[in-house]
């Protein structure tokens, strides 16, 4: 047990002074071209030898959490692009968001009357071919649908 609790003040230890190590990487690299370069693959490799340690259960633990990391880091990173600040994609952007959020408040208010008049009516614009799968023919000879009388309501 004295080892086992040695090998994780260790690894602690260590984990420490690596996160430190590789913000002086960042630091350094700086003025170059690629100021990330070398702290990455250093992070990279790190996390290959961790996850080589990974077994089946590690990895389910892992894998989706990574995935929705890396796709939070993508969109928080691709929002910020100087694009974004642009004076017509913000007015874009704000007036896609105000039609969806109509959209979607029409979705909760009963009926769906908000500046249409209400819910739309009819089928819209169909095929033919598709209407032509739902077409029924009306009877041809009524004395047959109402048993012999030609009126209806007789």
């Amino acid at each position: 047990m004295r080892e086992f609790v040695k090998s994780i003040a260790s690894f602690s230890w260590a984990l420490s002074v690596y996160g430190f190590s590789q913000a002086g990487n960042l630091l350094r690299g700086l003025p170059t071209k690629a100021p990330t370069l070398k702290a990455t693959e250093s992070f990279e490799t790190t996390t290959g030898v961790i996850k080589d340690q990974f077994d089946a259960v590690d990895n389910a633990i892992f894998s989706p959490v990574n995935t929705v990391q890396t796709a939070l880091i993508e969109l928080t990173f691709n929002f910020l692009q100087p694009s974004t600040f642009n004076p017509k994609t913000v007015w874009e952007t704000s007036q896609n968001l105000f039609k969806w959020g109509v959209g979607v408040a029409t979705q909760f208010i009963p009926g769906g009357r908000i500046g249409t008049g209400g819910p739309p009516t009819g089928w819209g614009p169909v095929n033919i071919t598709d209407a032509e799968l739902f077409y029924v023919a009306p009877p041809k000879d009524t004395q047959e649908v109402h048993g012999g009388s030609k009126s209806p309501n007789a």
